[in-house]
């Protein structure tokens, strides 16, 4: 007697043409998933990877995405896609709140039917202490991300979904990345072809940083959907801080020309704690990529782009 044939998870990522959509979009085709990638932009059949189907939506127009979801049908949802940029979200509040609390209200509104679905939403480290009143948001950015954490758990509550939250610290990587790391990887690239001379401006000497290779992060939200428990916030770091001088200094020792800085006048406000991730250690996840590695991997990117 034949066995039954064993069904390929499908999983819905949202972002998939960003910075962390795209590690995801490639980590999930290689474990066997079946990909609906949701882009902005279709890429050629030639492009896209085996194993992925890259879908177009607008994820602020609740029809289009009940549509997208009754047609994937998705085992896993992760969802990436918002508007990330603290300037932007000066400019335009409402376009931040649309792309990140109402594009999550109606994602999690079309999976609610589908109630198999385990969904990760991966929000900001900016929203826990916001989400407790511990803080006051510095940014139309970090408010709103705070309400995309918070509509998530309450909506998985009230509709007793599989709903979790992943946040991250500061991803560094190789892909298109507007972080500190990214920007100081174009630099370097930029004074090794000799396109400047200006030194790079750091803030201050002080401020620290969780810094997590986008990599690891994305190994860590596969964890979260597989094994993850319900209506929980998950912090996603290395637990270890560094400052900006010594980001800087690892970029030095890394680049093929001198490189010099300036140094800014901030103080030690700025400071962040190290991710607590006790409980996503507890469900067999490590960091695996060394800082020194994230940063000769982000280098040889953007000298292989030729930006």
């Amino acid at each position: 007697m034949d066995e039954p044939a064993v069904k390929t998870p499908v999983i819905l990522i949202t972002g998939a043409g960003g910075f962390t959509g795209q590690h995801a979009v490639r980590r999930f085709s290689q474990l066997g998933y079946e990909v609906a990638a949701v882009v902005r932009t279709l890429r050629t059949k030639e492009e896209q990877l085996p194993g992925v189907s890259e879908l177009p939506c607008d994820l602020t127009d609740e029809a289009a995405v009940r549509q997208l979801v009754d047609e994937v049908r998705p085992d896993y949802v992760l969802h990436l896609a918002g508007q990330n940029a603290v300037g932007d979200s000066w400019k335009e509040p409402s376009v931040s709140f649309r792309t990140n609390v109402a594009a999550t209200l109606y994602l999690l509104n079309a999976v609610r039917h589908y109630p198999h679905s385990r969904t990760l939403v991966v929000g900001s480290n900016l929203s826990s202490a916001a989400l407790k009143g511990q803080t006051q948001p510095a940014h139309p950015y970090g408010f709103f991300k705070a309400q995309q954490s918070s509509l998530a758990l309450a909506f998985g509550h009230l509709f007793e979904m599989n709903v979790m939250v992943a946040e991250p610290t500061n991803l560094v990587g190789p892909g298109p990345s507007t972080g500190v790391c990214g920007l100081l990887a174009r630099y370097v690239v930029r004074r090794e072809r000799g396109e400047t001379e200006q030194p790079f401006t750091l803030s201050s000497r002080y401020e620290e940083r969780d810094y997590l290779d986008v990599r690891d992060a994305v190994s860590a939200y596969e964890k979260l959907l597989v094994l993850g428990k319900a209506g929980t916030i998950y912090p996603v770091g290395s637990r270890v801080t560094r400052s900006l001088l010594e980001i800087g200094r690892t970029f030095q020792e890394q680049a093929r020309v001198p490189i010099t800085f300036e140094i800014g006048e901030a103080k030690a406000a700025a400071q962040s704690k190290p991710a607590d991730t006790q409980e996503l250690l507890k469900l067999g996840w490590q960091p695996a990529i060394p800082f020194s590695q994230s940063v000769a991997d982000t280098l040889d990117y953007y000298r292989s782009k030729g930006e």
